[in-house]
């Protein structure tokens, strides 16, 4: 029997993604699950949280409708600006046990 191996598709977002919706006037959205090549000719499906809790609502959208705003981990990284002269973390003390 002949193996055929299929190429793994590439996709253009991936879990986590900061994405924003094409001829959507509200923030970013986030992608919550890779549906796959559901769409027409093949266009890979991506399901997206738009709005937040305790109300956030979730979508299917193609591939051609989203851009990307910030892959995933890119948003917590800048979020915390570095401070120069900033003094480290204090270190715990051990705790002297007294019996008596």
């Amino acid at each position: 029997m002949i193996e055929s191996k299929r190429p793994e598709p590439v996709r253009a977002f991936n879990l986590g993604d900061r994405v924003r919706i094409k001829h959507y006037a509200r923030g970013p959205a986030k992608v919550v699950e890779l549906r796959g090549a559901l769409g027409p000719g093949g266009e890979e499906v991506y399901r997206v949280r738009v709005g937040r809790r305790p109300y956030a609502s979730h979508i299917e959208l193609m591939e051609s409708q989203l851009e990307l705003v910030s892959p995933a981990g890119a948003a917590r990284a800048s979020a915390r600006p570095k401070t120069e002269g900033a003094t480290p973390a204090r270190e715990a003390q051990p705790k002297i046990r007294e019996d008596a």
